[in-house]
């Protein structure tokens, strides 16, 4: 049985050598992951998936705050 990818913000890379270096502290990206993050989307209705077989399927909040920074990202006028 395979479950949902959840991300590790703290994992090693070669370069940089944390994720969290790529980002800089007022970047709306973290915005928009604590905010997602603090939704409790299964009260909402997006349960933790789980497979059977083949890969995990991606996190609901992960894909919910990647769909909300790319609306950001092509919609400025929109937030400033």
């Amino acid at each position: 049985m395979s479950y949902e990818i959840h991300a590790d913000y703290e994992q090693r890379f070669l370069f940089p050598p944390e994720l969290e270096e790529w980002i800089t502290a007022d970047h709306p990206a973290r915005f928009v992951r604590e905010f997602v993050d603090s939704l409790g989307l299964a009260m909402l209705g997006f349960p933790e998936r789980k497979s059977d077989d083949g890969r995990p399927p991606a996190r609901a909040g992960g894909v919910c705050a990647q769909r909300l920074r790319r609306f950001a990202s092509e919609n400025r006028d929109f937030i400033n």
